[in-house]
C-alpha cells in the first residue's frame, strides 16, 4: 500500500447539536365513524351507515365498453387513485373493462352509463383517444377541520351505488373479493402516454412507445421500444427497453436489461442486470449493476456497484464510492475524478494497461502484476505489457485506491 501526501496530523473538533422539541400535533382518539352522503352529494357526520359485507349484500356487474380507433392514434390515459392493467391486442378498437357493485336492481343500467358514473370519462378526436379517471363522485367529509376524500382503491373501502338512480357511498369491508382495477386493452401500434398518481400500473404487454408519469405507486411493466419515464414516491420494475429517458426521485427502479439508457436519479435506488450504454446523473443513489457495456456520467454521493465492466467507465463525483468486482479484458479506459471514496478497481484480467493516480492524501493497493511502479509527490504510476492497452486515469482527493 502507498501512502500520498498523508499529513502528520488532522486536529477535528466537534460542535454541540441542540435539538429543539417539535410541537405535537393533536391525535384523533379513534377512527371516526363513516359518515352517510347527503342529497347535497357531501357528507354528514350526523348519520353513519352500519359495516357492510359486499358478499353478502352488493350485487356486482362486469362492465365492458369498446371503442373504434385508428391504429397509428395516441392514447392518453390520466388516472388518480384506481389501480391500472392495460394490455395489447391486434384489434383497432380501445376496451374499458371494469366492476361495478351496486345495491337493488343495477343491471338496467348501460355500461356506458356506469363509466359516467364512476367518473371515467373518454374523448376522442381525430389523432388522439383520451381516458380520464378519477375519484368516483363520492365527495368528501371534512372531521376537525381536515377534508378527507373518499378513496376507491382504499384497501379497506369499496364504493357502492343505489342501482335505481346515482347516489353513491363508501362503505368498509374486509372482503378481497372486490375487485377495484380498471382494465384496457390497446392496439399494439399506438403510442401510449399515462399520468398515473396514487395507484399502481400495470403492463404486461410489449409496448412500441410509452410515456409515463408517476407519482406515489408502483409500475410493472414488460418489453418497451421506447420509454420516457418520470417518477416520484414510486417502485417501477421494467423488463427489456432498448432506449430510455427516466426521471427517478425516491423510490426503486429495476431494469432486466437494457440497449441505450439516460438516468437522471435523486434518493433512489437503481438495479440493473445488463445494459449496453448507460449515462447518467445521480445524487445519493444506491446504483447496482450486473453487466455494463459503456459507463458515463456524475455521481454525489450514495455507492456504484459493478459486477462486471466490458467496454469503459467514465465518472465524475463526490463521496461517491465506486466497486467494479470484474474488469473484462476488452476494457479500453477507465478514468475516473472524485473525492473523499473507496474505489475498487481490479486489474488482474488485464494484462496489458498503464495507471495513473492524481491527488492527494490517498491510500493506493497496487495490483501485484504491475511494473514499472513509481510513487511521488504528485501520485502514483504503473504499468503492465507494453503499457499501450487500457487506460485507467484516476484522480482523486481523500480516497482509498484498490487494484487488487
Amino acid at each position: 500500500m502507498y501512502y500520498l501526501n498523508k499529513p502528520i496530523l488532522f486536529l477535528i473538533t466537534a460542535s454541540a447539536f441542540v435539538a429543539t422539541k417539535a410541537q405535537q400535533m393533536p391525535v384523533p382518539a379513534g377512527r371516526p365513524k363513516e359518515p352517510a352522503v347527503t342529497a347535497a352529494g357531501s357528507f354528514s357526520e350526523a348519520a353513519a351507515p352500519k359495516k357492510m359485507n359486499p358478499d353478502a349484500n352488493l350485487n356486482s356487474k362486469e362492465i365492458n365498453v369498446s371503442y373504434d380507433i385508428a391504429r397509428n392514434a395516441d392514447i392518453i390515459i390520466e388516472n388518480s387513485s384506481r389501480n391500472l392493467e392495460i394490455k395489447t391486442w391486434d384489434q383497432p378498437k380501445v376496451k374499458i373493462t371494469t366492476t361495478v357493485y351496486f345495491e337493488g336492481d343495477g343491471n338496467n343500467i348501460k355500461d356506458e352509463d356506469w363509466l359516467e358514473k364512476l367518473n371515467i370519462v373518454v374523448k376522442t378526436t381525430a389523432s388522439s383517444f383520451k381516458i380520464k379517471s378519477g375519484f368516483a363522485s363520492g365527495g368528501s367529509y371534512t372531521l376537525n377541520g381536515v377534508t378527507y376524500p373518499w378513496n376507491w382503491s382504499d384497501g379497506d373501502r369499496t364504493f357502492v351505488f343505489n342501482g335505481t338512480s346515482s347516489s353513491l357511498r363508501s362503505i368498509s369491508t374486509s372482503s378481497k373479493s372486490a375487485k377495484k382495477i380498471i382494465t384496457i386493452y390497446l392496439p399494439k401500434e399506438g403510442k401510449l402516454d399515462v399520468e398515473n398518481k396514487y395507484s399502481d400500473i400495470n403492463i404486461a404487454s410489449d409496448i412500441n412507445k410509452l410515456k409515463l408519469d408517476i407519482t406515489n405507486g408502483n409500475a410493472d411493466l414488460g418489453n418497451i421500444n421506447n420509454l420516457i419515464l418520470r417518477s416520484k414516491y414510486a417502485n417501477i420494475n421494467i423488463g427489456t427497453v432498448k432506449t430510455a429517458e427516466i426521471e427517478f426521485i425516491n423510490g426503486r427502479c429495476s431494469i432486466k436489461s437494457a440497449d441505450d439508457l439516460d438516468l437522471d436519479t435523486k434518493y433512489a435506488t437503481v438495479d440493473i442486470d445488463v445494459i449496453k450504454k448507460l449515462n447518467f446523473h445521480s445524487t445519493n443513489d444506491e446504483y447496482e449493476f450486473e453487466e455494463v457495456g459503456s459507463l458515463q456520467g456524475s455521481k454525489n454521493y450514495g455507492n456504484l456497484r459493478v459486477t462486471k465492466l466490458t467496454e469503459s467507465l467514465d465518472l465524475t463525483g463526490t463521496n461517491a464510492d465506486v466497486k467494479i468486482r470484474n474488469i473484462d479484458a476488452n476494457v479500453s479506459a477507465i478514468k475516473m475524478d472524485n473525492k473523499y471514496a473507496d474505489l475498487r478497481l481490479p486489474l488482474k484480467n488485464l494484462k496489458n494497461y498503464n495507471v495513473e493516480v492524481k491527488g492527494s492524501y490517498n491510500s493506493v493497493y497496487p495490483d501485484k502484476s504491475n511494473s514499472n511502479e513509481n510513487v511521488n509527490e504528485s501520485g502514483y504510476t504503473a504499468a503492465a505489457g507494453t503499457g499501450k492497452g487500457a487506460t485507467i486515469s484516476v484522480k482523486c482527493q481523500n480516497c482509498t485506491v484498490d487494484f487488487k
